[in-house]
């Protein structure tokens, strides 16, 4: 068993070659498992270990949960009614993006419509931020 690094790689520090969020969600599967595989590895971890553990996974949920947002929001916008046929949900054989998320995800129904919800949202805020930087500079 290992220590927890330091700093794990904050989601948003730049990378080099790859997304940020791909490198942390790269990084802390190893880091997750270093702390042990089984209770007895778990009760054996310091304190502080704990603490720091625990805050490692829950900033990583919050990571994975957040590009998941931003991924179902790209698969509803692949799978936009007027694409029909040609959009992604019905090439895969869903007759909505909520189907086909539902069927990826093995979710419920409701937590896939709440998924595209905050994807939709986040790109609206996105979009939002980027034309008032755009206003900003103008």
């Amino acid at each position: 068993m290992t220590n927890l690094p330091e700093s794990p790689a904050s989601p948003d520090q730049p990378q080099v070659g790859a997304s940020p969020r791909a490198s942390f969600t790269v990084l802390v599967p190893d880091a997750v498992a270093a702390l042990g595989g089984s209770s007895a590895d778990y009760d054996a971890l310091s304190d502080e270990q704990v603490l720091a553990g625990h805050a490692l996974i829950a900033n990583s949920r919050r990571a994975l949960e957040t590009c998941a947002a931003w991924m179902a929001a790209t698969l509803a916008r692949r799978s936009r009614a007027e694409l029909g046929g040609k959009g992604l949900a019905a090439r895969q054989g869903y007759r909505t993006p909520e189907d086909l998320l539902q069927a990826i995800s093995g979710s419920s129904k409701i937590d896939a419509v709440k998924l595209l919800g905050v994807g939709r949202l986040l790109v609206e805020a996105d979009a939002a931020e980027k034309a008032a930087r755009e206003a900003a500079e103008a």
